[in-house]
Order: structure tokens, then C-alpha cells, then sequence
């Protein structure tokens, strides 16, 4: 937006250019700004006009809310039955019993302003956590998984259904002991392949 000094100064500097031999297509291009806004600015033989749109008349939308149907939200969201839950459950509770006092977006929009769009109830607040930085391996040995899985007792290997290749595992009782046990027990150089060629993946 443009005050009319600004739109002079601005017109004052092409004229200038196209008096001295300058294309005015192109001296526009170098201020960037569009011929037809100057033109728009002023009218073949009239004045500079100022920009007409902080006092424009702007009506009021036929289906904006009215101060108290905007209260009747606030209040509809803070009654005991809806003050734990969020809009996209308040409007279909209140469609069951045939109320309707705004759509999903209304009623975000309403508690937004009013500073009600943080997590509602009792529940604590979500908190972002970056993803692991440490969980990345480049070579071989650098990052174990620990995978707990309940069983049939007993099994002491099993086929890939997928591969067909042979897997090994160790099954435990789920304690940190019995993890330290399997980590120290095998060795620091595992091979990635058995003696028939197969993947061998020990898995806890």
C-alpha cells in the first residue's frame, strides 16, 4: 500500500525516464512496477488519486456470528460435558441431541480468540521430541535392537517364512540381566552370513 506522496514521487521518476528517450514499459520494469497500476494511479488527464482502500466501506458479512452467538459457543464449549473434549467431538455430541451452534471451524476460530485452543482437560500438554540422533549405524555392531516377543517355550529355531533363510534366537525372560547376558556373550566381529550363505540375524 502506497501513500499519494510515495504514488507522486514514483510518477515524477518515470515521466522523468521517458522524457529522456526511455521506454516507459521499461522504466516501469526497472522501478517494478506494472504500467497498468500507473495507469490505475492516474487516469489519462486527471489527478494522482490516493489508495481508496483504508476507507473503503466494507458491510459486514450476512452470515458473520453476532456477540452472542459467539458467547453461546464459549459458553457451550466450557459446560462440564464438553470442556474435556475438542471441536471435532463437541459438534457431533451437540448434532445428536439436534442442537447446532457453529461448525467445526467456527468453534475452533472462537476458542482461538478467546486463547481456548490449547489442549483441553486434564491431560498433558503434547510436547514435540526430536528424532534420536544416536540410533544411526554406518558399519556393522554400532546399533542392536532389543526385540521382546511372548513365545511358545520350548523353540529353538525358526525359518523365515519371507527368505526361507535360517534365524536364530535367544529367548529369555524379560529382565536387563538376561539382555547383558546375550550382549556380552556374543562376539565383537558377527559375521553377516552363515557358513550356507544365509543372513544370520541374532535377535534377543
Amino acid at each position: 500500500m502506497s501513500t499519494l506522496a510515495q504514488r507522486n514521487e514514483i510518477l515524477e521518476l518515470v515521466d522523468e525516464a521517458v522524457s529522456s528517450g526511455a521506454r516507459h514499459t521499461e522504466a516501469c520494469k526497472v522501478i517494478g512496477i506494472a504500467a497498468s497500476t500507473l495507469r490505475r494511479w492516474r487516469p489519462a488527464g486527471g489527478a494522482v488519486q490516493a489508495d481508496c482502500r483504508p476507507t473503503a466501506d466494507r458491510p459486514v458479512p450476512f452470515g458473520r456470528f453476532s456477540d452472542e452467538e459467539r458467547q453461546r459457543i464459549v459458553d457451550t464449549c466450557n459446560r462440564p460435558e464438553y470442556a474435556s473434549l475438542p471441536p471435532s467431538q463437541i459438534v457431533p455430541a451437540l448434532a445428536d441431541q439436534g442442537q447446532y451452534i457453529g461448525s467445526e471451524s467456527t468453534i475452533y476460530r472462537e476458542l482461538k480468540r478467546i486463547g481456548q485452543l490449547a489442549p483441553r482437560g486434564r491431560a498433558k500438554v503434547r510436547q514435540k521430541r526430536k528424532p534420536p540422533t544416536t540410533h544411526l549405524a554406518t558399519a556393522i555392531n554400532q546399533v542392536w535392537m532389543l526385540d521382546v516377543t511372548w513365545r511358545t517355550p520350548g523353540i529353538r529355531g525358526e525359518q523365515d517364512a519371507r527368505t526361507g533363510s535360517r534365524v536364530c534366537r535367544e529367548y529369555h525372560h524379560s529382565s536387563s540381566r538376561s539382555a547383558r547376558a546375550m550382549v556380552s556373550s556374543t562376539p565383537t566381529k558377527m559375521s553377516l552370513s552363515g557358513s550356507d550363505g544365509q543372513r544370520a540375524c541374532p535377535v534377543m
